[in-house]
């Protein structure tokens, strides 16, 4: 649960498809988009027990339920959007989502 200005945002996990870090907030995508007043270091660190969770680049973390794939440094979600991969780390994130994808 985290706030979203003076509500409060109950989001299922199973429903976030990525965060984005947006200067002082997180956009959570989940069927809709939760702007969320918090850092993307702490709402790494509220999703950080569950493994389909994966910081794939700096202010990028993403659901491996919804990755379609992971070639030449990007990432393509089932939804159609792509999203950069840290080229340091590509092949460790590369088999980070495919361990994960043989669950």
């Amino acid at each position: 649960m985290f706030s979203q200005g003076r509500r409060r945002a109950v989001i299922r996990l199973d429903q976030i498809v990525c965060c984005l870090s947006s200067r002082n907030y997180v956009v959570f995508h989940a069927g809709r988009e939760y702007r969320v007043r918090v850092t993307f270091a702490d709402a790494c660190r509220c999703l950080a027990d569950d493994d389909r969770f994966l910081a794939i680049n700096r202010g990028i973390l993403v659901n491996l339920d919804y990755v379609e794939s992971m070639e030449n440094y990007i990432c393509t979600m089932t939804d159609g959007s792509s999203f950069p991969v840290n080229r340091r780390n590509f092949r460790q994130m590369k088999n980070a989502w495919r361990e994960y994808r043989r669950g």
